[in-house]
């Protein structure tokens, strides 16, 4: 590499690590390299600069103060180029820590090669049309594949054997949401109750509806939350009551609608137990959001099942996105209540936000698993409970999953996020039950767990992740999410070992 012929270019911090090989790869590129350092004469800050090759013709050492005023005008003199690496960084100690003691974090790995690092900010310097902000992120990893591929390469290296829970992604968001007023309907339900908590971690007041205020089942949980004594504010509401929601909605924000009954078991009466409360209520929380000028932006909660019933062929080849819609007709002939339910309320919503001018968002996750915040069991959980409680048999089929705060925190970007709009898919994993069961079973080896399958309605399907990606979620690993949820399980009584 000569690019750099006759050129001169100063790093700053020249004996950091980073900045240690920005210096090797300059000077392989044929640059007169001009670096600070702390102290010239400390041969632990010099001596690794001064021994690649061209160190010698063209590197030239100077001692500069980060804090005194003008103590770089010599060194930049006559320079074409700076690259200011030097900067104190007092978060490596912490992470160098990770993986000692006797447990590991259970939680996602962000790196980048060094070298990599260096190269990319050569060719920010070399090419002409480089400008801006540039995010140096090149692998997502889980820890505890690292520690997999350490051993390899490292045999006699003490490594530790267990995890650690720790806050995921989702849980430790910045306060994006101080002075601002949101409404959440439907808040004691599993998302909804995630939501509340991340919505107010992020600072935002929180007024939020239940079926009934005074019930403890409803409430506690979410009054425990942190932040929910000065604001979260609770308010009774009907979903089949045109104008209960107005004076809740009034001088929010944004409205996110989660609001609406999940069943997959036979009905007498689907209209009145599901389809009225999901479409009429859905247009009852819309035409009070249309009387407030304040409400920029509705997040609907939809789900995978107003897309998947389109009657088009389902096999390995497909992939779901945001284009399918499921048909009425079809779910009416397969008996699909809840998917028929969903789907008419997904389009009438979309009916109204277009003659009343409302920017909609919907949101259309397939089963959700995770850690339980309110203290009832809800449905998607319960089909893990039901497969780790005493099982004979389990589904010969395809699972699609996604995490509860993956769910909440996708809504939030949603809302956040200018740009988002429209649907909005959200699968993480796309897997067999078999493989969910493989995975239980290495981390709670005690359990009974059923060892045959039978045939299963499940198929096997795809769904796009590329869309959901755009409101920059990462997707909680599967066996994190698993295991935070046979943890909730036991936590709450559902799940006797």
């Amino acid at each position: 590499m000569t690019s750099g012929e006759g050129k001169v270019v100063c790093v700053t911090g020249g004996s950091g690590y980073m900045a240690s090989w920005l210096v090797k790869f300059l000077l392989k590129r044929s640059y007169v390299v001009k670096a600070t350092v702390r102290d010239p004469d400390d041969p632990k800050k010099t001596e690794h600069l001064l021994a690649p090759a061209g160190a010698k013709e063209r590197l030239h050492l100077f001692k500069a103060n980060l804090v005194e005023e003008g103590s770089f005008d010599p060194v930049i003199d006559g320079c074409d180029g700076v690259f200011h690496m030097a900067s104190p960084v007092c978060f490596l100690q912490q992470m160098t820590h990770r993986f000692a003691g006797a447990t590991f974090p259970n939680e996602m790995y962000r790196f980048v090669d060094d070298r990599d690092v260096a190269c990319a900010h050569v060719q920010a310097f070399e090419t002409p049309s480089a400008s801006g902000r540039y995010c140096l992120g090149g692998q997502f990893a889980h820890f505890p594949e690292v520690l997999e591929i350490l051993p390899e390469y490292y045999p006699s290296l003490p490594l530790p054997e267990s995890y650690r829970a720790v806050a995921t992604g989702t849980e430790r968001m910045s306060r994006g949401g101080d002075g601002k007023v949101v409404c959440v309907t439907g808040g004691s339900g599993y998302i909804a109750s995630w939501l509340v908590k991340l919505l107010l971690q992020r600072g935002y007041t929180v007024k939020t509806t239940v079926r009934d205020p005074n019930d403890p089942k409803k409430t506690e949980h979410l009054l425990a939350l942190e932040g929910a004594k000065e604001r979260l504010h609770l308010f009774k509401a009907n979903l089949l009551e045109e104008g209960a929601f107005d004076p809740i909605v009034d001088g929010c924000e944004g409205v996110f609608h989660t609001a609406s009954p999940v069943s997959f078991s036979p009905t007498d009466d689907p209209q009145v137990d599901l389809i009225d409360p999901a479409l009429k209520g859905t247009l009852n929380v819309l035409r009070s959001c249309a009387k407030v000028h304040s409400i920029r932006r509705v997040v609907l909660t939809s789900s995978a099942a107003a897309c998947i019933y389109s009657g088009k062929p389902l096999n390995h080849d497909v992939v779901i996105d945001e284009t399918w819609y499921s048909d009425p007709a079809i779910c009416k002939e397969l008996k699909a209540w809840y998917a028929l339910s969903k789907t008419l309320a997904e389009e009438a919503a979309w009916n109204f936000a277009k003659e009343n001018a409302t920017d909609l968002v919907t949101m259309h996750p397939s089963f959700v698993i995770g850690p339980l915040l309110q203290p009832t069991l809800n449905l998607s959980v319960e089909m893990i409970l039901d497969l780790v409680n005493g099982a004979e048999t389990y589904p010969n089929g395809y699972y699609r999953c996604i995490d509860v705060r993956d769910v909440a925190n996708a809504h939030i970007q949603a809302f956040e996020i200018p740009s988002a709009s429209g649907r909005y898919v959200l699968t993480a994993y796309v897997t067999t039950f078999s493989e969910v069961l493989k995975i239980i079973r290495e981390n709670n080896p005690t359990l009974r767990l059923p060892e045959k399958s039978t045939e299963s309605m499940f198929k096997p399907y795809q769904m796009s992740k590329e869309k959901a990606k755009t409101l920059g979620i990462n997707f909680t690993p599967l066996d994190l999410s698993l295991a935070d949820t046979i943890e909730s399980l036991k936590e709450k009584g559902f799940l006797k070992i």
